[in-house]
């Protein structure tokens, strides 16, 4: 039996009907089976029932499909007070400036749905709250304008439709292709409450606010919430024309903010800071096709670490933004896709960053820098600013790489740098890479910093995977040390000098075939290690003036070539390589030194798998940084024409061996001095000067 009520043109209907409890929050069953609804209908009671005028537009014509309700309207106030799991079906749900409507539930895990079922969109205008969650669905379309208040447990809007055995299963979803959602007003929800806009278009120009929940702005087709707080979401169809735009407030404070869409358009406020070790504090905003940012967007951490911020898209584009997960401990960024394109995250195509906008995860006071990713599969272009640096007292630097993998281009040196711990590192890992006076500049400003660059290039695409040092790097500041490490899937070519002439630098060149260095790699504080599966070549122009440790690994052949004839155990040729440190040098194949000189103060090791050859060239040991450990010159056969092994230090303070192993060993114009010379295979002498100075020549 319906009772109705007819005063001055608006109708109110009430029915009631059996009602499960939905379970607690948090509980509720993301597949359970569906109840067919039964509409159970009785007289009830609307009481105190009076009405400010026709100018109203309080929610009109409801019909209680599920569940149980009482309606009570004093002037502009409705009062409805429902059972757990009440659904509603109005003809229009609209609320007046001057009007407020309050759902009076059970407890803070109660929900109850409202469906508008004819094509008349909401208004909402004046003041929504409740005790419990709320859902509205209206697929005309739904505004809350300006001065309009919803204050709930949690809120639901949406213009997509929920089924009705659905929501009392606890299957959110959500399908349907009309409507918008509009938010000019002001809406929050308690403590680990849940705010989702769920519309082919979503726009929020006024304050969304959850603390210790989640917001989510979903612009899609269909849409899931696999639980009732909508912490967990599917979002799975959207077509080209669905945009979600935020030029409000959307603040979740150690909770959590979604932006889902086709087009994502955000230029106002994010805020989901945390507070506590366990609390979540987490921006994502993902794009099917372009996401454009600006404003703010922060994940701070007060006290504790900081959050994490994700903006993902098949084109991304950050302007005059400010993005921060700076804390105790800084935070994780992700721009375009995660590290070197891998994981689970949406990969850009193009990313751009301009120069106006600032990117912080820095660790506070006793921190660690944080985690910053900017990648596209294929374009990137990084001009930013951005720091992920050690705390200010304490804490190791972070890690930031800024990377596209067919092409990149930047635009700020990167900090990595801590006060008081190890530097943090920012990787480049293009397909190929240039490195010009840009670049040079750029990289030389973060190893002065204080911050670890890596420069990478791998075999995806279709370029060869090189890396060429066309300008001088050079770390001219800072007592930190720090290292430059240039790794390449084909060759790198030292084009341009590599120094330091501040604190310690480590260099490390890595190559999938050669390494070429036609330049000046030096400094007293420069340590250089470099590896090539193939070849290693010291051009004529290519000079190694190290003062500390230099360790060379070729798979094939380590070839000096040097300018000028190097007068045998003088030590003044312009040596290709000269170290106040250890060296070590191991080949696959030949080690040939040809018009050039190696000079070490520190411990020698060298291994040649093939022939030692020296051409007018020099190997000198001179006393300094020894420890009095042997020196060994192990090679398969041995060469020498017009050149010299010298040790001139002290007795007793390292000897020098050198063994031969192969059967064709020729000697023509050697000098030897103080080594002691291991033949385990024939040696050719041949014409020519040969000085053995307190050497021994042992037959193997």
């Amino acid at each position: 039996m319906r009772n109705r009520l007819i005063k001055r043109g608006r109708q109110i209907q009430a029915v009631t009907g059996g009602s499960p409890e939905l379970p607690a929050q948090g509980d509720m069953p993301s597949s359970s089976k569906s109840h067919p609804i039964q509409r159970t209908k009785v007289a009830l009671a609307i009481t105190s029932m009076c009405f400010a005028g026709s100018l109203l537009a309080a929610p009109v014509g409801p019909e209680v499909v599920h569940g149980s309700a009482s309606f009570t309207q004093q002037g502009s106030q409705l009062a409805i007070s429902n059972s757990p799991g009440t659904i509603i079906n109005w003809q229009d749900f609209s609320i007046d400036s001057r009007e407020s409507v309050d759902f009076l539930q059970q407890h803070v895990s109660s929900a109850i749905l409202n469906r508008v079922i004819s094509n008349v969109p909401s208004d909402i205008l004046g003041q929504l709250t409740s005790n419990g969650k709320v859902f509205v669905i209206n697929p005309n379309g739904l505004v809350i304008g300006e001065g309009a208040r919803i204050n709930t447990a949690g809120f639901v809007a949406s213009t997509l439709n929920l089924d009705d055995n659905n929501f009392i299963a606890g299957q959110m979803q959500f399908i349907g292709d009309s409507g918008e959602i509009k938010n000019h007003g002001y809406i929050a929800v308690g403590p680990g409450g849940e705010v989702v806009l769920i519309a082919p278009n979503v726009e929020n120009h006024g304050v969304i606010e959850a603390p210790d929940g989640t917001i989510t702005l979903a612009a899609g087709r269909e849409v899931v919430l696999h639980s009732i707080q909508g912490r967990n979401l599917a979002y799975r169809v959207s077509a080209p024309s669905d945009q979600a735009l935020n030029i409000g407030r959307l603040v979740a404070n150690n909770g959590s903010v979604k932006v889902l869409a086709d087009q994502i358009f955000q230029q106002g406020v994010i805020s989901a800071n945390r507070v506590r070790h366990a609390a979540d504090g987490s921006i994502l905003l993902e794009a099917d096709s372009s996401l454009s940012v600006s404003g703010s967007l922060s994940a701070q951490g007060h006290s504790v670490r900081g959050g994490n911020i994700h903006l993902l898209g098949s084109q991304v584009d950050v302007s005059d933004a400010v993005i921060d997960t700076s804390g105790e401990g800084g935070g994780e960024i992700l721009i375009g896709g995660d590290y070197q394109g891998e994981g689970s995250a949406k990969n850009a195509e193009i990313t751009n960053l301009d120069a106006a906008t600032v990117i912080s995860a820095d660790g506070g006071k006793n921190g660690g820098g944080g985690r910053v990713i900017v990648w596209a599969d294929r374009d990137t272009n990084s001009f930013a600013k951005i720091t992920a640096r050690g705390g200010s007292e304490s804490g190791d630097g972070g890690f930031v790489e800024t990377s596209g993998r067919r092409s990149l281009e930047f635009g700020q040196a990167v900090d990595v740098s801590a006060v008081d711990g190890l530097a943090g590192t920012w990787l480049l890992d293009p397909e190929n890479i240039i490195i010009d006076s840009r670049f040079a500049e750029m990289i030389s400003i973060s190893l002065s910093g204080g911050s670890n660059v890596e420069v990478r290039t791998s075999d995806v695409g279709n370029e060869e995977g090189n890396i060429e040092v066309n300008a001088p790097i050079i770390k001219g500041d800072g007592v930190q040390a720090v290292s430059l490490t240039l790794s390449a899937h084909n060759d790198v070519n030292v084009n341009a000098q590599i120094t330091t002439d501040a604190g310690p630098l480590e260099l490390n060149i890595e190559a999938g075939r050669d390494i070429l260095v036609a330049d000046f790699i030096g400094g007293f504080n420069l340590s250089a290690f470099l590896s090539a599966l193939q070849d290693i070549n010291l051009s004529s122009s290519g000079v190694f003036g190290v003062g500390g440790e230099v360790a060379l690994n070729s798979g094939r052949d380590l070839n000096l070539q040097g300018d000028l004839p190097a007068p045998k155990g003088s030590g003044e040729s312009g040596s290709n390589l000269a170290t106040g440190s250890s060296l070590s040098i191991e080949t696959g194949a030949d080690l040939n030194i040809i018009n050039s000189a190696i000079i070490t103060e520190g411990d020698l090791t060298l291994v040649v798998g093939g022939t030692l050859r020296l051409e007018t060239g020099d190997i000198i040991l001179e006393p300094g940084n020894e420890s009095g450990a042997l020196n060994t010159i192990t090679v398969n056969d041995f060469v020498a024409d017009n050149g010299a092994i010298v040790s001139y230090r002290p007795e007793g303070m390292g000897d020098l061996l050198l063994v031969t192993n192969g059967t064709e060993s020729s000697v023509r114009d050697l000098a030897l001095h103080a080594v002691n010379w291991e033949q385990n295979g024939e040696v050719n002498w041949g014409s020519g000067f040969v000085e053995l100075s307190g050497s021994d020549a042992i037959q193997g």
